[in-house]
């Protein structure tokens, strides 16, 4: 072993024919380290997803023969929340918005009135200047909440993993 070491020149890593193709069900390739004349083999595997891989969900029978298909029930009824959880949300973000609206519409219509008002008592450079302001900030606030949506063409998605909204200022 030490000799090995000591001569680097007889020592590569190769890949092995094999490690060019991914296997099915979410293998890694396997990888061959050749030092001198020993080989040395690795296989990994990984699995993503919300259940084991097959292989591996058949042993889970050796431990209670209805255990796979418990597992699966599960990993549905999980799947079957989550989704309504998201269409909660959604529907939770759209009432969101259209209030938001309806309070932007109401504010609007007051400045006006207060604007045809000042204009009404004769003060027509109030009403310019109240009006204008009001103008301004409506329209920036618009602006800028639709600036900050469409920097990733929609609104910023919420993780339901992350636990409940939070407003950031």
């Amino acid at each position: 072993m030490a000799d090995q070491d000591s001569h680097p020149a007889n020592t590569s890593i190769e890949p092995s024919p094999a490690s060019s193709e991914t296997g099915e069900g979410g293998e890694e390739p396997t990888s061959e380290v050749v030092r001198g004349d020993n080989r040395a083999r690795l296989l990994q595997t990984r699995w993503a997803g919300p259940l084991p891989p097959p292989n591996l969900l058949e042993h889970y029978k050796d431990i209670q023969e209805d255990f796979p298909e418990r597992l699966l029930q599960l990993t549905e009824s999980e799947a079957r929340h989550r989704r309504e959880f998201n269409l909660k949300v959604l529907a939770a973000e759209r009432q969101e918005v259209m209030i938001g609206q309806i309070f932007g519409l109401l504010v609007a219509l007051a400045a006006l009135v207060v604007t045809a008002y000042f204009v009404y008592l004769g003060h027509p450079g109030a009403a310019a200047t109240f009006g204008s302001a009001v103008i301004i900030g409506l329209v920036t606030v618009f602006v800028k909440g639709r600036s900050s949506q469409s920097k990733s063409g929609e609104p910023e998605a919420h993780n339901p993993d992350d636990g409940p909204p939070t407003d950031s200022v």
